[in-house]
């Protein structure tokens, strides 16, 4: 049973909503989901990601990976290091960087390897979570802290390595249906009694990749995903694009069916598929076709190097190795500290790296211009083959 939010927010979302249905109304009625999107989480001061409720960890609708621990931006941390040590390379670049935490973390792991970077862009469009980030990297030593800058568009030149943690799955996408005949449709919002809700519109040109599905069948296609890896690729001198999300190639993206494609909300910790629950209290959210950032990637002139679970990325990239590590230098503490500690570690590798959790769904991808080598985390497993048929 989903937790009634209280009168200050549900005034905020009926804000937000009287907003989007003025847009409706000028638009004549009718919206791409796409643009009902972009309100729900991005409208300035109203939108999800735009405003100040708790949005990460057991206190807010959902956990990401850097908020479990500090294994993950260990490893994280690893890959960085092997891009860094290449001639050139010597700054990173993350997009939507949430809370702070991964940023912060990698920062330290860094510093204990004397491997900071020059610069650790992050590219933030929330002023919220902005305040959140530099609160947290406030925390850091000066020498760290120093090196971070946050910016509100991508950079014209990019040296290093860019972190995309969970960034895709969160860009506006468009939805759409097979109607009579085999005809693609675009699925829009409208207002019916002044509530919101679905309304098929004119016939959308997909790209010609996905497989013919039966009448009926619906799905998501993110056309603003493609034109992101294309802007970064433009910009990038030399150096490797980590993207970490939920999703799949595209001939499971668009399997026959997955007839109702992927959207999923958020809200308190439960995953439901009604994105017009509460707009603005809510994430809202779907898959990753990887197979469509890999071509643009490819169109882009940059190299795909390598595609895995999160779950064999990890291991590859030595989060085993720094369990054992923890444990090893926690051998001195008082046993029940010792084996508080390992029961937390061993929780946040299954929670990481087990099928059943995050170790299956998420997937990693690197792209990259100017490097030739295979990173360390695609050792165990590298399924780059799978995402592009040529």
């Amino acid at each position: 049973m989903f937790v009634e939010p209280d009168i200050s927010m549900r005034q905020h979302s009926d804000e937000l909503r009287h907003l989007i249905n003025e847009t409706i109304d000028k638009h004549g009625g009718w919206i791409g989901f796409d643009q009902y999107m972009q309100m729900a989480l991005y409208e300035p001061g109203l939108g999800y990601y735009a405003a100040g409720s708790q949005k990460f960890g057991v206190e807010g609708d959902f956990v990401t990976a850097p908020t479990i621990g500090q294994l993950f931006a260990y490893c994280i941390a690893n890959q960085c290091e092997e891009v860094l040590k290449l001639e050139g390379c010597d700054s990173i670049l993350e997009f939507g960087a949430g809370t702070g935490d991964l940023a912060a973390q990698i920062l330290q792991n860094l510093a204990e390897r004397n491997q900071l970077p020059n610069r650790y862009q992050i590219v933030e469009t929330s002023a919220d979570l902005r305040a959140r980030q530099e609160s947290c990297i406030s925390e850091l030593g000066s020498d760290m802290s120093v090196r971070v800058e946050w910016l509100d568009t991508i950079p014209p030149s990019i040296s290093g390595i860019v972190i995309a943690n969970e960034l895709i799955d969160a860009m506006p996408f468009k939805r759409f249906e097979i109607a009579d005949g085999g005809q693609c449709v675009e699925l829009g919002v409208t207002l019916k009694d002044q509530n919101l809700g679905w309304q098929r519109g004119s016939s959308l040109d997909l790209p010609d990749f996905f497989t013919e599905c039966a009448q009926g069948y619906q799905s998501e296609w993110c056309p603003q995903a493609a034109a992101w890896v294309n802007t970064v690729a433009e910009r990038l001198q030399r150096g490797l694009i980590l993207l970490i999300d939920y999703g799949f190639p595209d001939f499971e993206f668009y399997h026959p069916d997955r007839d109702q494609g992927t959207l999923m909300c958020h809200y308190r910790h439960h995953a439901h598929s009604d994105p017009f629950f509460w707009p603005g209290l809510q994430d809202i959210t779907s898959h990753v076709d990887f197979s469509a950032l890999a071509r643009a990637g490819k169109n882009a002139g940059l190299e795909l190097l390598g595609y895995c679970t999160q779950g064999d990325f990890l291991i590859s990239s030595g989060i085993l190795e720094c369990v054992q590590k923890r444990i090893e230098q926690s051998s001195n503490d008082e046993e029940e500290k010792q084996i508080h500690e390992q029961l937390s570690l061993a929780a946040e590798v299954k929670k990481l790296t087990l099928p059943h959790e995050m170790g299956e769904l998420f997937k990693v991808m690197a792209m990259a211009r100017g490097i030739q080598q295979i990173p360390n985390g695609f050792t165990r497993s590298n399924k780059r083959h799978r995402l592009l048929n040529d």
